[in-house]
């Protein structure tokens, strides 16, 4: 009778768990024959075996429905020359993956030192040195039922270390990649990359779009055979281990663990910035690729940093000064091309949030054109949400550029006060002097030159030993989330959905973004 339920029970459950049907069949008739023989011994003693086979099974099956494992990122921290390793906590072992072989386990001492000889490693383990070098790469592989902590030059880590010797000739770094579980790293990204003192739905919006970037650049990584998926810095994404750990931060990743951003049944690159200066820019005006859920958005709660303290106002309202002879050293720098003395800057093209996409630099020898990213390295500025103030030296009230109709512009004065003015068409409209412009109708190309005062406007011609003004608003890129305008959400009472939702929703707000659980499996 026993036997028949044990065949009866098989069926079941290769109809419950197809996936598993294959796995199920081979250990269930392995227990069936085991049955048919304990039977002759006892019926209890049969009926255990049934059970523990029974459970077995059950659990392989169900973990699959129920339980996702946490996927593995790998992350480029250092490459300097010489490495000093610590077990800060654990026990660890040190492996050569290319043969699979166990090389040294925790040294009495607790300390590895690796150097990088050539292209090959050199591995003290306690003060001696092993009597080899290894091509690598080598894995720092934590003992299981542990909580493993690596000291690396000083610095704590979770999880393992694997090291690679240089990766070319003329490179003379180790390249030292923590591999460790997404939760984990995100413990020591959240806040840095929001700050620690955050609000905590901004740290929670920080928390699943971190873990969204991560997860789509692993998966992109992983396919290409890469050594890693991130860096540890802000060409990826600021993660400083232990060090960047707190109690709070922890909190809040564990509260949105497994969460992520998907756009039509995908994972999204979770793209942001600090601050956007009151609109966040569309994909396609910074990387020449249009993406749905990165498309230009409102972002009045970026002022949060004014609001806040005159220390962070600058995230959002900023002034910078530059020489002629800066921007001549840059454009050679990242040209290659000899322009010969700079005589004007030009605006070429703006996008529709007024970002600078062409930035035109006049020479002596040579016209060049910078667009999108090169724009910010040439004027070396916080964002490309700017515009251009030249000193004025003529005594004059000049026309900069003639409006086709009565308009009416907003100017900043010297006391700070907002002043309106109606600018007449055929007529001069420099009002006073001592005038800074702070906002001009960017669709008629209306500029404002004073006397004694600034200019705004798309040319500037320069003179050696000019210097001239760039005032602008925001911080970054200003793609994806801002995460000034997060915090000030936060404050205002948004949840995290609701903030991600804003950023990455799209105009539309048509359902297509999900936040997902298990981490989009």
């Amino acid at each position: 009778m026993l036997f028949r339920k044990a065949k009866q029970e098989r069926k079941t459950l290769c109809r419950k768990y197809p996936s598993g049907r294959k796995k199920i069949s081979n250990v269930a008739r392995k227990g069936e024959q085991t049955l048919d023989k304990a039977q002759r011994k006892g019926w209890l003693y049969g009926l255990g075996i049934l059970l523990s086979l029974f459970f077995l099974v059950m659990p392989l099956s169900q973990a699959r429905a129920e339980t996702v494992d946490v996927p593995t990122v790998r992350v480029l921290i250092d490459q300097p020359v010489t490495v000093e390793i610590k077990i800060a906590s654990g026990r660890y072992g040190l492996i050569d993956e290319q043969t699979g072989m166990p090389i040294d386990y925790q040294p009495t001492q607790g300390d590895w030192r690796i150097t990088a000889v050539g292209r090959a490693l050199q591995i003290t383990s306690g003060g001696q040195a092993l009597p080899r070098t290894y091509s690598g790469p080598i894995y720092l592989h934590g003992i299981a039922g542990t909580e493993n902590i690596l000291e690396i030059n000083g610095k704590k880590y979770r999880g393992n270390l694997r090291i690679y010797p240089p990766q070319a000739v003329d490179q003379r770094g180790l390249v030292l990649i923590n591999d460790l579980d997404l939760e984990s790293y995100l413990y020591g990204v959240v806040g840095p990359e929001m700050g620690f003192g955050a609000p905590q739905e901004a740290l929670k919006a920080q928390a699943v779009v971190s873990r969204s970037y991560a997860l789509y650049h692993l998966t992109i990584r992983q396919r290409s055979n890469s050594l890693f998926d991130l860096r540890a810095d802000t060409s990826s994404q600021v993660y400083r281990g232990i060090e960047g750990e707190r109690d709070h931060i922890r909190q809040v990743v564990d509260d949105t663990r497994g969460q992520v951003l998907h756009y039509d049944g995908r994972v999204i690159e979770a793209v942001y910035h600090s601050n956007a200066g009151g609109k966040t820019e569309s994909a396609q005006f910074v990387w020449n690729e249009s993406r749905p859920y990165l498309e230009g958005v409102t972002s009045p709660d970026d002022a949060y940093a004014e609001e806040l303290s005159t220390a962070t106002a600058a995230a959002y309202r900023w002034r910078k000064t530059i020489t002629a002879q800066e921007i001549t050293e840059r454009a050679q720098s990242i040209t290659g091309r000899d322009i010969g003395t700079v005589k004007a800057i030009r605006i070429a093209e703006k996008s529709p949030t007024g970002r600078v996409i062409r930035l035109e630099v006049v020479g002596s020898k040579e016209t060049i054109t910078v667009d999108k990213l090169l724009v910010r390295a040439l004027v070396n500025t916080p964002s490309t949400l700017f515009t251009v103030a030249s000193a004025v030296t003529s005594t004059e009230n000049t026309i900069v550029g003639k409006p086709t109709g009565n308009s009416t512009i907003t100017v900043l004065a010297a006391d700070e006060s907002p002043r309106a003015y109606t600018i007449k068409e055929a007529s001069v409209f420099a009002m006073g002097a001592d005038l800074i412009p702070r906002q001009v109708d960017a669709a008629k190309e209306l500029f404002i030159l004073s006397q004694g005062g600034l200019n705004q406007s798309s040319t500037i011609e320069i003179r050696p030993g000019d210097t001239f003004t760039l005032q602008g608003h925001g911080y970054g890129h200003g793609v994806g989330m801002s995460q000034w305008g997060a915090m000030g959400m936060s404050i205002k009472g948004k949840t995290y959905k609701e903030i991600v939702e804003h950023y990455y929703g799209g105009s539309q707000r048509n359902g297509r973004l999900q936040i997902v659980g298990d981490w989009g499996t």
